[in-house]
């Protein structure tokens, strides 16, 4: 694959804190759906974001009531993977970190929420003692 992303795929230990330092967008949610790609060797993650904590354009749209034009605190967009990363639809919420590359935002890291959270806590403990 030659786009330029990052050799990086979902995270399952507590590292993907360090990450969302440098990321072109961090969004908390969930999996909605994945689509692999065996051409490209890339997978689709559709992802339902609870909370976007920051993106540089608009690759996460915010969502409209049915019939309205209110929005509804709910987020979607899809986010570009490597193929060998074996991401699937699960239960919890992740913390999506990563970049976009022409438009197209590619995962960096997705570490499970809570996992953040107790990587996080313990860290900003470490500086207040």
């Amino acid at each position: 694959v030659s786009r330029g992303q990052t050799d990086v795929c979902v995270c399952d230990d507590g590292g993907g804190g360090r990450n969302s330092a440098i990321s072109f967008s961090v969004v908390r949610g969930y999996i909605k759906n994945v689509t692999h790609s065996p051409e490209s060797q890339t997978s689709l993650v559709e992802v339902t974001a609870v909370r976007v904590y920051w993106q540089r354009s608009r690759v996460f749209e915010q969502q409209v009531a049915p019939g309205t034009s209110q929005s509804i605190p709910s987020w979607h967009g899809h986010i570009h993977t490597l193929l060998r990363c074996h991401v699937k639809p699960g239960d919890g919420q992740f913390l999506f970190t990563g970049s976009e590359h022409f438009g197209e935002a590619w995962l960096g890291c997705a570490p499970r929420y809570k996992d953040f959270l107790s990587v996080y806590q313990t860290a900003r403990a470490a500086l207040h003692m």
